[in-house]
């Protein structure tokens, strides 16, 4: 289920091994992205290996389950995420290519 959330990027659950791996503080919930090809769009946006996506669309996310729901609601190629990244928290909109 972790590959197949957004085109090219491959995400696993906030367990305490990987909050300690990637330094995330106990109080962020969402999930975490553990490999990501450059080349896709969420790689051409800028998302990076490490990165937590907080939020899909307007859905708070905290478990694998959570986000392949809340991508399963959004119609089209334009896809909101709300990101932690090592600079802090931003948004990304990302347009992905449809098979």
């Amino acid at each position: 289920a972790g590959d197949s959330i957004i085109n090219g990027v491959v995400f696993a659950e906030l367990d305490p091994g990987a909050r300690t791996y990637f330094g995330v503080p106990p109080e962020i919930s969402g999930i975490v992205v553990v490999e990501i090809d450059p080349l896709s769009a969420a790689g051409r946006a800028g998302i990076e290996e490490g990165d937590v996506i907080l939020q899909i669309g307007r859905e708070p996310i905290a478990s694998l389950g959570q986000a392949v729901v809340a991508r399963d609601k959004i119609e089209g190629s334009k896809l909101l995420l709300r990101v932690l990244g090592w600079q802090g928290i931003k948004f990304t909109l990302l347009e992905e290519e449809i098979d």
